[in-house]
């Protein structure tokens, strides 16, 4: 209930779509972290001091359940903006790959928070 009332929706159109690469966009830097995607740290081209969070998930062929995760996860990505959600600013899909460009947070990992 308390979620419901802090929250709030952004519209979708905050969020960009990409073309072509992502390296047509971003200098990619170190990896931040791995899981059912690499999380890297990225500088925008151009504005150096814009650092952000992408994340690429690799798609399976023919695995419709995982895919339609993906697209959940952008979805909700997408429509939510509060201050405990790191923002999706935007999204670059290719073939074989998603990539999700969200907000860099410096610090630890929400693991290392958690222990």
């Amino acid at each position: 209930e308390e979620m419901r009332k802090t929250a709030s929706i952004r519209r979708q159109s905050m969020v960009t779509e990409l073309n072509g690469k992502l390296t047509d966009y971003f200098t990619m830097l170190d990896t931040l972290g791995k899981g059912y995607g690499n999380v890297k740290k990225a500088h925008l081209k151009g504005s150096p001091g814009l650092v952000r969070a992408v994340k690429t998930i690799r798609k399976k062929p023919g695995d419709m359940r995982t895919n339609k995760a993906f697209q959940m996860e952008t979805f909700a990505l997408r429509s939510l903006d509060h201050p405990n959600i790191c923002r999706l600013y935007n999204v670059l899909e290719t073939e074989t790959s998603l990539h999700l460009v969200m907000e860099f947070i410096d610090g630890h990992s929400l693991f290392e928070e958690i222990k």
